[in-house]
């Protein structure tokens, strides 16, 4: 036997027993995540089960059924969730906010209201949200209509564009009306039967009870309230004070003699929820209805296209509109010299805007809740608990944040997500609607989610 194939026979055999011992390591040290991952995903299924044994009633009151919990391979998943928020969301309550003029408070305040179940935010002289364009691009423009130009360092306007990103994501699920004056505000509130409750920390206010054994006697809290939060430096207006039905706040108990707003408003909400719980999912069943056949068409809207379809879409969109920048001043200027790049991009206008129209013709909101009556008529059950499984949940940062903590957040759930299975969300919306228009012959539609799906 040579010298190479004695070599050869002591390694192979010391390489095999190398990487058992490694594999028998990392099992031994993975062991317990390996088997928690088994058995939540054994709960997930058993309870995916039950909901299907049921016929999935759309009984929502019945307190005796399986809990409907999220879970990657639930079916319907999406709608079972708007089911939910629509159980929950309320009309009794509207929120008011006067001047609010910070945009992080003004973002957090409306996502806040919107995870609590308000459906309604009246916002008195808002900040201006005119500094985005079509893509959430931050425009140097006046915040202000007759201010003077603003100018923000590159780190304002990417917390600027980050905030009214979050702001316009909640208002999708809200209705958020603005009133240019306090006086308009109230004389709609008034005309539509509510008591206006404004939070003050003066003397003159009353304190809102720890719990309602601990109420006085007269403490009611009524039918239809306005819940008014005034401005971050001085709170509510002297008008708004004059007013109010009530004035409350909730007592403090350390040196610090106010809150931060956005902090404050949500307080006071899950407060008065606690306080009274019949506000939860106080809503007429026609409006409820309403909002249903809106929020589904735009949960299949959003879902109907692919990555590429949505890029492609946000590039017409800036290429339209610059085509309508540079048209525009060859009207203002008839001695208007183009420049080559801009001759070729009106030259190009027209195929854009088609293109731009066939990728639009998917999401035409008549054909999608055409295709989905089925689901409007018979809506699935709704979850009975709106938290991720933990297979399930999702970190919403970006990926260089994510590179940044993958050392401390290695070991957290939310890091290693598992996605949902076919017919949880997108796969099934765009099933339906594809049947739906290969049964009217709508051969424009049909050929792009083919193409694209």
């Amino acid at each position: 036997m040579t010298s190479s194939t004695t070599s050869t026979f002591w390694v192979t055999p010391f390489l095999l027993g190398a990487v058992t011992s490694l594999s028998a390591v990392w099992v031994s040290q993975n062991w317990r995540q390996i088997s928690r991952f088994r058995q939540v995903k054994q709960k997930q299924r058993s309870t995916y089960r039950s909901v299907e044994s049921n016929n999935r009633p759309n009984n929502h009151d019945d307190q005796s059924q399986q809990p409907v919990v999220d879970a990657p391979d639930l079916d319907q998943r999406m709608l079972r969730k708007c089911e939910a928020v629509l159980k929950w969301r309320t009309s009794r309550l509207v929120l008011v906010i006067e001047r609010c003029t910070n945009d992080h408070n003004y973002s957090a305040i409306l996502r806040t209201a919107e995870a609590l179940g308000i459906q309604t935010v009246f916002m008195i002289d808002p900040p201006s949200i005119t500094e985005l364009d079509e893509y959430g691009n931050t425009l140097d423009i006046s915040a202000k209509q007759g201010q003077a130009q603003i100018t923000r360092t590159a780190e304002e306007q990417e917390q600027r564009r980050l905030h009214h990103l979050f702001a316009r994501n909640a208002t999708e699920w809200l209705e958020v009306r603005d009133f240019e004056t306090s006086e308009d505000c109230v004389t709609e509130l008034r005309k539509l039967g509510y008591c206006l409750w404004v939070t003050d920390l003066s003397q003159e206010a009353e304190a809102l009870p720890m719990t309602t054994a601990t109420a006085r006697s007269d403490f009611e809290i009524p039918e239809k309230i306005a819940l008014v939060m005034g401005t971050e430096a001085v709170g509510a207006s002297q008008y708004i004070l004059n007013q109010a039905d009530k004035r409350v706040y909730l007592p403090l108990r350390g040196f610090a003699d106010s809150l931060n707003l956005s902090v404050a408003t949500a307080l006071i909400i899950h407060h008065l929820f606690c306080l009274d719980p019949s506000l939860i999912g106080a809503m007429d069943e026609e409006d409820r209805a309403a909002l249903r056949r809106s929020w589904y068409v735009k949960l299949v809207q959003q879902r109907l296209l692919s990555s590429s379809q949505k890029k492609t879409r946000t590039r017409l969109i800036g290429q339209i509109k610059k085509c309508e920048m540079i048209f525009e001043k060859t009207q203002k200027d008839p001695n208007y010299k183009l420049q080559p790049g801009e001759k070729k991009k009106l030259d190009n206008w027209t195929n854009f805007q088609k293109e731009f129209d066939e990728i639009n013709s998917l999401l035409e909101p008549a054909k999608v809740e055409a295709a989905i009556q089925e689901w409007l008529d018979n809506p699935p059950e709704a979850l009975t608990d709106l938290r991720r499984a933990d297979t399930h949940r999702v970190c919403f940062v970006g990926k260089n944040t994510k590179d940044m903590h993958k050392e401390h957040w290695k070991d957290m759930v939310a890091t290693s997500n598992m996605s949902s299975i076919y017919g949880a969300t997108a796969a099934s919306f765009r099933e339906k609607v594809h049947s739906v228009s290969t049964s009217q012959n709508d051969t424009t539609k049909s050929y792009f989610i083919e193409k694209h799906f």
